[in-house]
């Protein structure tokens, strides 16, 4: 059973309408909020805390990092990295973007779409931080292992995290109070 028994719509609607957000109300609640449902629960990974970390990564997909062409949902490779020029192979990498308002690069990974790529990758990382390899599944090692190959998850954070507690200053640096802020956007879906 999840901690947060959401449903889409619910999700949905708590995401709609948010000021400034570089997605429509009809990707949100067609593409990446299902998205995030379906690969979730195929690994039993609780949507809802996904949702809400991408929700606190991207401040309601406003972010530079989650608009499009890069789609990342949750910070996954930003090491706040820039230079000026980057090399052929680094730009092919999908792990530099280019920021043509600052004329920079940037060090974090692009994703080609939200449904196979973007969202698969945020889960199989809250995955691999909440359950050791050799606790999961065949399945979710499978999914891990695919899904997380770009960016190989620490050793040092596997399994770190099976509670929202875990987080904090793991995958946010330092990350004081970073479990309280999911939990609290976790709580908030649903209400009216």
């Amino acid at each position: 059973m999840r901690p947060w028994s959401r449903n889409v719509e619910e999700v949905v609607a708590y995401m709609s309408n948010r000021p400034l957000c570089r997605y429509t109300n009809e990707e949100i609640a067609g593409i990446i909020i299902p998205a995030y449902f379906d690969e979730g629960e195929r690994v039993g990974v609780d949507p809802v805390i996904a949702v809400a970390q991408m929700i606190h990564e991207t401040g309601f997909l406003t972010s530079w990092w989650c608009d499009r062409p890069r789609r990342n949902p949750a910070g996954i490779g930003v090491t706040g990295q820039m230079k000026p020029t980057v090399t052929t192979e680094e730009k092919n990498s999908n792990a530099w973007a280019y920021d043509p308002s600052l004329k920079i690069w940037k060090k974090g990974l692009l994703f080609e779409n939200w449904t196979d790529v973007s969202v698969p990758a945020h889960i199989s990382r809250l995955l691999g931080y909440a359950v050791k390899k050799e606790n999961m599944t065949e399945a979710q090692l499978a999914y891990y292992q695919e899904h997380t190959a770009r960016r190989p998850l620490p050793a040092r954070v596997q399994g770190c995290a099976p509670t929202l507690a875990g987080l904090e200053g793991t995958w946010a640096v330092p990350g004081k109070g970073y479990a309280d802020r999911l939990a609290s956007h976790c709580n908030m879906i649903g209400k009216k």
